[in-house]
Protein backbone atom coordinates (compact mmCIF):
# COMPACT_ATOMS: atom_id res chain seq x y z
CA UNK A 1 0.00 0.00 0.00
CA UNK A 2 1.28 3.47 -0.91
CA UNK A 3 1.46 5.87 2.03
CA UNK A 4 0.04 8.96 0.31
CA UNK A 5 -0.30 10.83 3.60
CA UNK A 6 3.48 11.00 4.08
CA UNK A 7 4.53 10.99 0.41
CA UNK A 8 6.76 13.85 -0.62
CA UNK A 9 4.91 16.47 -2.65
CA UNK A 10 5.80 17.41 -6.19
CA UNK A 11 7.81 20.63 -5.86
CA UNK A 12 7.60 23.06 -8.78
CA UNK A 13 10.00 26.01 -8.86
CA UNK A 14 8.22 29.09 -10.22
CA UNK A 15 11.34 31.26 -10.06
CA UNK A 16 13.53 32.63 -12.85
CA UNK A 17 17.31 32.63 -12.36
CA UNK A 18 18.62 36.18 -11.97
CA UNK A 19 21.71 36.91 -14.09
CA UNK A 20 24.43 38.88 -12.30
CA UNK A 21 27.19 41.15 -13.61
CA UNK A 22 30.50 42.50 -12.41
CA UNK A 23 30.43 46.11 -11.27
CA UNK A 24 31.16 48.95 -13.63
CA UNK A 25 34.61 50.49 -13.22
CA UNK A 26 32.99 53.92 -12.95
CA UNK A 27 30.30 53.04 -10.42
CA UNK A 28 30.32 49.93 -8.19
CA UNK A 29 26.51 49.98 -7.92
CA UNK A 30 26.03 49.71 -11.69
CA UNK A 31 26.60 46.61 -13.82
CA UNK A 32 29.14 46.14 -16.56
CA UNK A 33 26.86 44.39 -19.03
CA UNK A 34 29.89 43.07 -20.91
CA UNK A 35 31.02 41.13 -17.84
CA UNK A 36 28.34 38.65 -16.78
CA UNK A 37 29.15 36.07 -14.11
CA UNK A 38 27.38 33.29 -16.01
CA UNK A 39 25.71 32.45 -19.29
CA UNK A 40 22.24 33.27 -17.91
CA UNK A 41 20.92 35.88 -20.38
CA UNK A 42 19.61 39.28 -19.27
CA UNK A 43 15.98 40.34 -19.23
CA UNK A 44 14.01 43.58 -19.36
CA UNK A 45 13.63 45.21 -15.95
CA UNK A 46 12.49 48.47 -14.40
CA UNK A 47 15.23 48.70 -11.77
CA UNK A 48 18.53 47.96 -13.49
CA UNK A 49 20.51 44.74 -13.61
CA UNK A 50 22.00 42.90 -10.66
CA UNK A 51 25.59 43.66 -9.62
CA UNK A 52 27.55 40.99 -7.75
CA UNK A 53 31.00 41.51 -6.25
CA UNK A 54 33.00 39.04 -4.15
CA UNK A 55 35.39 39.24 -1.24
CA UNK A 56 37.40 36.55 0.53
CA UNK A 57 38.28 35.71 4.13
CA UNK A 58 41.26 33.38 4.24
CA UNK A 59 42.16 30.77 6.85
CA UNK A 60 44.83 28.05 6.77
CA UNK A 61 42.38 25.52 5.27
CA UNK A 62 41.14 27.70 2.43
CA UNK A 63 38.93 30.74 2.33
CA UNK A 64 35.36 31.90 2.71
CA UNK A 65 33.93 33.50 -0.42
CA UNK A 66 31.03 35.89 -0.02
CA UNK A 67 29.32 38.35 -2.32
CA UNK A 68 27.67 41.76 -2.15
CA UNK A 69 24.54 41.90 -4.28
CA UNK A 70 22.97 45.13 -5.56
CA UNK A 71 19.59 45.01 -7.29
CA UNK A 72 16.08 46.42 -7.21
CA UNK A 73 13.42 44.96 -4.91
CA UNK A 74 11.26 44.33 -7.96
CA UNK A 75 13.86 42.57 -10.13
CA UNK A 76 13.21 39.13 -11.57
CA UNK A 77 10.69 36.91 -9.82
CA UNK A 78 9.51 39.04 -6.92
CA UNK A 79 6.59 39.90 -4.67
CA UNK A 80 4.88 43.27 -4.30
CA UNK A 81 3.98 44.31 -0.74
CA UNK A 82 0.77 46.28 0.01
CA UNK A 83 2.74 49.55 0.29
CA UNK A 84 4.15 49.20 -3.23
CA UNK A 85 1.48 51.53 -4.61
CA UNK A 86 0.77 54.78 -2.77
CA UNK A 87 -2.87 55.71 -3.35
CA UNK A 88 -4.01 59.32 -3.34
CA UNK A 89 -7.47 60.66 -2.50
CA UNK A 90 -8.66 59.84 -6.01
CA UNK A 91 -7.76 56.15 -5.95
CA UNK A 92 -8.08 55.26 -2.26
CA UNK A 93 -11.24 53.16 -1.87
CA UNK A 94 -13.51 53.32 1.15
CA UNK A 95 -13.07 49.58 1.70
CA UNK A 96 -9.31 49.66 1.10
CA UNK A 97 -6.60 49.75 3.76
CA UNK A 98 -5.47 53.37 4.35
CA UNK A 99 -1.84 54.11 3.45
CA UNK A 100 -0.90 54.70 7.10
CA UNK A 101 -1.96 51.14 7.91
CA UNK A 102 -0.59 49.51 4.76
CA UNK A 103 1.90 46.73 5.47
CA UNK A 104 5.54 47.15 4.50
CA UNK A 105 7.52 44.15 3.33
CA UNK A 106 8.77 43.12 6.77
CA UNK A 107 5.25 43.43 8.20
CA UNK A 108 3.61 40.96 5.81
CA UNK A 109 2.52 37.99 7.98
CA UNK A 110 4.18 34.68 7.19
CA UNK A 111 0.83 32.94 6.77
CA UNK A 112 -0.04 35.36 3.95
CA UNK A 113 2.86 33.87 1.97
CA UNK A 114 1.34 30.38 1.88
CA UNK A 115 -2.02 29.40 0.42
CA UNK A 116 -3.98 27.09 -1.86
CA UNK A 117 -3.54 27.54 -5.60
CA UNK A 118 -6.41 28.48 -7.91
CA UNK A 119 -5.47 28.29 -11.59
CA UNK A 120 -6.61 30.52 -14.44
CA UNK A 121 -4.95 29.31 -17.64
CA UNK A 122 -5.40 31.45 -20.76
CA UNK A 123 -2.22 30.24 -22.48
CA UNK A 124 -4.17 28.59 -25.32
CA UNK A 125 -5.94 31.87 -26.12
CA UNK A 126 -2.67 33.77 -25.98
CA UNK A 127 -1.01 31.21 -28.23
CA UNK A 128 -3.83 31.46 -30.77
CA UNK A 129 -3.21 35.20 -31.00
CA UNK A 130 0.56 34.72 -31.31
CA UNK A 131 0.01 32.18 -34.09
CA UNK A 132 -1.23 35.07 -36.24
CA UNK A 133 2.40 36.25 -36.28
CA UNK A 134 4.28 32.98 -36.46
CA UNK A 135 4.11 32.36 -32.72
CA UNK A 136 5.86 35.56 -31.63
CA UNK A 137 4.42 38.80 -30.22
CA UNK A 138 4.30 42.03 -32.19
CA UNK A 139 4.09 45.45 -30.50
CA UNK A 140 1.59 46.40 -33.21
CA UNK A 141 -1.95 45.59 -31.98
CA UNK A 142 -3.01 45.21 -35.59
CA UNK A 143 -0.78 42.11 -35.71
CA UNK A 144 -1.15 40.63 -32.21
CA UNK A 145 -3.70 42.32 -29.99
CA UNK A 146 -3.68 41.99 -26.21
CA UNK A 147 -5.97 44.92 -25.52
CA UNK A 148 -8.41 45.05 -22.62
CA UNK A 149 -11.40 44.56 -24.91
CA UNK A 150 -10.12 41.27 -26.35
CA UNK A 151 -10.36 37.68 -25.14
CA UNK A 152 -6.56 37.48 -25.18
CA UNK A 153 -6.27 38.75 -21.60
CA UNK A 154 -7.61 37.60 -18.22
CA UNK A 155 -11.25 38.67 -18.27
CA UNK A 156 -14.04 39.05 -15.75
CA UNK A 157 -15.50 35.81 -17.14
CA UNK A 158 -12.25 34.02 -16.24
CA UNK A 159 -12.64 35.21 -12.66
CA UNK A 160 -16.27 34.09 -12.58
CA UNK A 161 -15.22 30.64 -13.81
CA UNK A 162 -13.16 30.05 -10.64
CA UNK A 163 -15.40 31.94 -8.19
CA UNK A 164 -16.41 28.75 -6.36
CA UNK A 165 -12.73 27.91 -5.73
CA UNK A 166 -11.85 31.25 -4.17
CA UNK A 167 -11.27 30.91 -0.43
CA UNK A 168 -9.57 33.02 2.20
CA UNK A 169 -5.83 33.25 1.57
CA UNK A 170 -5.86 31.56 -1.83
CA UNK A 171 -3.35 32.48 -4.52
CA UNK A 172 -4.64 32.92 -8.07
CA UNK A 173 -2.12 31.71 -10.64
CA UNK A 174 -2.57 33.49 -13.98
CA UNK A 175 -0.86 31.44 -16.67
CA UNK A 176 -0.38 33.44 -19.85
CA UNK A 177 2.23 31.17 -21.42
CA UNK A 178 4.39 34.31 -21.62
CA UNK A 179 7.47 33.36 -19.60
CA UNK A 180 9.21 31.93 -22.69
CA UNK A 181 9.86 35.55 -23.71
CA UNK A 182 11.40 36.52 -20.36
CA UNK A 183 15.09 36.26 -21.27
CA UNK A 184 16.74 38.04 -24.17
CA UNK A 185 16.78 41.81 -24.51
CA UNK A 186 18.35 43.64 -21.53
CA UNK A 187 16.16 46.72 -22.00
CA UNK A 188 12.45 47.45 -22.16
CA UNK A 189 12.49 48.83 -25.70
CA UNK A 190 13.83 45.71 -27.37
CA UNK A 191 12.03 43.13 -25.26
CA UNK A 192 9.46 40.72 -26.70
CA UNK A 193 8.42 40.13 -23.08
CA UNK A 194 7.35 43.77 -22.67
CA UNK A 195 6.38 43.95 -26.36
CA UNK A 196 5.85 47.71 -26.41
CA UNK A 197 3.30 47.28 -23.59
CA UNK A 198 1.16 45.10 -25.82
CA UNK A 199 1.05 42.03 -23.60
CA UNK A 200 -1.61 39.98 -21.79
CA UNK A 201 -2.44 40.34 -18.13
CA UNK A 202 -5.31 41.07 -15.75
CA UNK A 203 -7.84 43.37 -17.43
CA UNK A 204 -9.51 46.15 -15.38
CA UNK A 205 -12.87 44.36 -15.56
CA UNK A 206 -11.25 41.24 -14.09
CA UNK A 207 -9.77 43.30 -11.24
CA UNK A 208 -13.22 44.70 -10.48
CA UNK A 209 -14.86 41.27 -10.56
CA UNK A 210 -12.21 39.77 -8.28
CA UNK A 211 -12.75 42.48 -5.68
CA UNK A 212 -16.54 42.07 -5.92
CA UNK A 213 -16.34 38.33 -5.28
CA UNK A 214 -13.90 38.74 -2.39
CA UNK A 215 -16.21 41.29 -0.76
CA UNK A 216 -19.30 39.13 -1.31
CA UNK A 217 -17.57 36.13 0.27
CA UNK A 218 -15.93 38.14 3.03
CA UNK A 219 -12.47 36.79 2.20
CA UNK A 220 -9.01 38.17 1.52
CA UNK A 221 -7.46 36.83 -1.66
CA UNK A 222 -3.87 35.93 -0.78
CA UNK A 223 -2.42 37.17 -4.02
CA UNK A 224 -1.90 36.73 -7.73
CA UNK A 225 0.97 35.07 -9.58
CA UNK A 226 1.65 35.96 -13.20
CA UNK A 227 4.29 35.16 -15.81
CA UNK A 228 4.73 38.73 -16.97
CA UNK A 229 6.50 41.93 -16.00
CA UNK A 230 3.30 43.44 -14.62
CA UNK A 231 0.09 41.99 -13.22
CA UNK A 232 -2.14 44.12 -15.42
CA UNK A 233 -2.29 44.10 -19.21
CA UNK A 234 0.27 46.10 -21.14
CA UNK A 235 -2.45 48.51 -22.23
CA UNK A 236 -3.34 49.17 -18.60
CA UNK A 237 0.30 49.38 -17.48
CA UNK A 238 0.95 52.01 -20.14
CA UNK A 239 -2.13 54.10 -19.40
CA UNK A 240 -4.02 56.54 -21.55
CA UNK A 241 -1.24 59.02 -22.37
CA UNK A 242 2.42 59.89 -21.82
CA UNK A 243 1.67 60.71 -18.17
CA UNK A 244 0.34 57.15 -17.72
CA UNK A 245 -3.08 58.49 -16.77
CA UNK A 246 -5.40 55.84 -15.29
CA UNK A 247 -2.71 53.17 -15.53
CA UNK A 248 -1.64 50.23 -13.34
CA UNK A 249 -5.19 49.28 -12.35
CA UNK A 250 -4.18 46.03 -10.62
CA UNK A 251 -1.55 47.83 -8.53
CA UNK A 252 -3.90 50.72 -7.75
CA UNK A 253 -6.78 48.51 -6.61
CA UNK A 254 -5.54 45.11 -5.43
CA UNK A 255 -2.68 46.14 -3.15
CA UNK A 256 -4.90 48.39 -1.04
CA UNK A 257 -7.00 45.30 -0.31
CA UNK A 258 -3.91 43.39 0.88
CA UNK A 259 -3.86 41.24 -2.24
CA UNK A 260 -0.17 40.52 -2.82
CA UNK A 261 1.40 40.13 -6.26
CA UNK A 262 4.09 37.83 -7.61
CA UNK A 263 5.39 38.95 -11.00
CA UNK A 264 7.84 37.43 -13.49
CA UNK A 265 6.94 33.87 -12.48
CA UNK A 266 8.27 30.82 -14.31
CA UNK A 267 7.03 27.29 -15.08
CA UNK A 268 3.33 28.08 -14.70
CA UNK A 269 2.51 25.57 -17.46
CA UNK A 270 3.93 22.82 -15.26
CA UNK A 271 1.90 24.01 -12.29
CA UNK A 272 -1.31 24.14 -14.34
CA UNK A 273 -0.77 20.56 -15.47
CA UNK A 274 -0.08 19.37 -11.92
CA UNK A 275 -3.13 21.19 -10.55
CA UNK A 276 -5.42 19.12 -12.80
CA UNK A 277 -4.92 16.07 -10.58
CA UNK A 278 -3.33 17.40 -7.38
CA UNK A 279 -4.00 19.94 -4.67
CA UNK A 280 -1.28 22.57 -4.87
CA UNK A 281 -0.09 25.05 -2.26
CA UNK A 282 1.91 28.17 -3.08
CA UNK A 283 4.88 29.17 -0.94
CA UNK A 284 6.37 32.64 -1.52
CA UNK A 285 9.84 32.76 0.01
CA UNK A 286 10.15 36.54 -0.09
CA UNK A 287 12.97 38.35 1.71
CA UNK A 288 11.85 40.12 4.90
CA UNK A 289 13.17 43.61 4.08
CA UNK A 290 12.57 46.42 6.58
CA UNK A 291 10.56 49.24 4.96
CA UNK A 292 10.58 47.32 1.70
CA UNK A 293 7.90 47.71 -0.97
CA UNK A 294 8.62 44.23 -2.28
CA UNK A 295 11.37 41.66 -2.47
CA UNK A 296 12.91 38.94 -4.56
CA UNK A 297 11.29 35.60 -3.86
CA UNK A 298 11.96 31.92 -4.41
CA UNK A 299 8.41 30.89 -5.27
CA UNK A 300 7.45 27.23 -4.98
CA UNK A 301 4.31 25.19 -5.57
CA UNK A 302 3.89 22.05 -3.46
CA UNK A 303 1.46 19.63 -5.12
CA UNK A 304 0.20 16.58 -3.21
Amino acid sequence: MVDTKHARPLVIDLTHTVPTFRASAENPTLPDMDQPWSDVPPFATYGGHAVLGFFEMAINLGHIESGRLVMSEHHGTHMNAPNHFVNNEVSQEATGVPMAARKQMHEVPADWLVGPVVVIDISDRVQAELDKNGGVPSPDPAVTNFGNDTANVVTAADIDAVADQLVDGCWIVLNLGWSRFFYGAPDMAGSAYVNGFNHPGLAPAAVERLLQIAQQKGIRIGGTVIDNISTETGQTAKGEDEKRTNSLTAHVRLLQHDILMVENAANLDELCEAAKSRDCTLVVGAIKVARGTGAQARVLALCQ
